[in-house]
């Protein structure tokens, strides 16, 4: 933040980001949409704010990108805030010690997973009072079972990135790529994301058609079958670690989403979540949906071309008016 009556100290809004599939993509790029939203909404409102990339992209020399990993997750968006402090020092960058932390998508998953970790081990070093987080997968175990029968809109790459991520950071989910994926997708899938690939090649190198043939092509269906039905699935042990439900938030938070989301199922995730949190009391949770306000917006977009409102709704409908909650709600703690 800077100009005349934006002398701070500020707040620090650290973000996590959605999944990108592009390896040199960065936040750091001022003409992206994501790292645009940010500005518009808390940095040109009188906010610091740090954005990682993670693990794996962009100047990262790490091998590969541990997905939807939470410890992973966890580290380098504590890591960022401690580093934005140290670059604060720096530039004369006055911060008033207050954290928030929000993400979208991949980075609400990652924004809630850093809220539980600041609470249980780290509330003496950040002064955590709000988190926000956005359309986010809580619950991923449940959400992996459920696509067997009910995929989601992007199966044929978010879950093969979920479960090549989880198979390097474990090392036992299987024992050759094609007990998983069928052919040609076992020879590359392991390497393919994120990628150097152009979106025309990347696009071409996996499979189309709905989320339920995409999934079909895809994945060994043996595999597909034990993953729904084995607790004991390697898969689902895995995604176990990184769901979020089971702990008490202690900020003030929001679970923001769209109840229609065809990518991060609300019901799945956000909903499952904010029941489990107000189980056990969680007055300081609120759950909101913002589907009325998506339809409200491009009713018109659903009427007239049904397959590009389900395409848009996660990736560019749905974020402004989550971010809107989120600055709502900073505002009342900044």
């Amino acid at each position: 933040p800077s100009g005349v009556g934006c002398k701070g100290p500020f707040p620090l809004v650290a973000y996590g980001r959605g999944t990108n599939a592009f390896k040199a993509h960065t936040m750091a790029n001022p003409e992206d949409p994501e790292t645009i939203r940010l500005m518009i909404f808390f940095a040109a409102q009188g906010y610091a704010v740090v954005a990682t990339d993670f693990l794996g992209y962009a100047l990262s020399g790490y091998p590969y990108h541990p997905y939807a990993h939470a410890d992973s997750e966890v580290s380098v968006i504590i890591d960022s805030i401690r580093a934005t402090r140290q670059v604060a020092l720096s530039l004369g960058l006055l911060l008033n010690r207050k954290v928030m932390l929000t993400g979208y998508s991949q980075g609400g998953h990652s924004s809630m997973a850093t809220q539980r970790a600041i609470e249980r081990e780290n509330s003496g070093e950040f002064n955590l009072v709000a988190a926000a987080h956005l359309a986010g997968p809580y619950y991923i175990s449940n959400a992996l079972i459920d696509g067997v029968t009910n995929p989601i809109n992007g199966v044929q790459a978010i879950v093969p990135f979920e479960i090549t991520s989880w198979q390097k950071v474990y090392r036992n989910l299987y024992d050759k790529a094609s007990d998983v994926f069928n052919s040609p997708y076992n020879s590359y899938i392991e390497t393919l994301l994120p990628t150097l690939l152009t979106p025309t090649v990347l696009v071409n190198l996996l499979p189309g058609g709905t989320p339920a043939e995409a999934r079909d092509t895809m994945f060994v269906a043996s595999y597909l079958n034990n993953l729904a039905t084995d607790p004991n699935n390697a898969t689902i042990i895995a995604g176990k670690k990184q769901d979020l439900l089971g702990w008490n938030p202690q900020a003030p938070t929001i679970l923001c989403g769209g109840l229609n989301d065809p990518t991060v199922k609300f019901s799945i995730n956000a909903q499952a979540a904010y029941n489990d949190f107000r189980s056990r009391g969680g007055a300081n949770v609120n759950l909101v949906d913002v589907d009325t306000k998506v339809q409200l917006k491009y009713g018109r977009v659903l009427a007239s071309n049904p397959t590009l409102y389900w395409n848009s709704y996660h990736a560019q409908y749905e974020p402004p008016l989550c971010t809107q909650v989120a600055k709502d709600l900073f505002d009342l703690y900044k």
